[in-house]
């Protein structure tokens, strides 16, 4: 199992870990342009750090987070306890 560490990034904590892209200029680019409203769905493909799916849930949407990566998933999961969100 890889080991985390914690992160800020745009107010939220996200765990990262060395097989995960850590959040960058066009992660804050994609953040700038999320428009959903409440109960709208959306897929996160690609989740990394879960960043871009915890952010559209903050703003109302049900979300799916998908990532081929292992590791990301892990990722996903402990950035989404940390910000207590289940």
């Amino acid at each position: 199992m890889a080991s985390f560490r914690i992160v800020e990034f745009h107010g939220f904590k996200l765990c990262l870990n060395d097989q995960t892209y850590e959040p960058a200029e066009d992660t804050e680019l994609l953040l700038n342009i999320i428009k959903v409203n409440k109960n709208e769905k959306v897929i996160d493909l690609g989740s990394g750090t879960g960043i871009l799916g915890i952010y559209a849930l903050k703003l109302g949407a049900r979300v799916i987070f998908i990532d081929i990566n292992p590791y990301a998933t892990l990722s996903t999961l402990c950035s989404l306890k940390i910000n207590d969100i289940n």
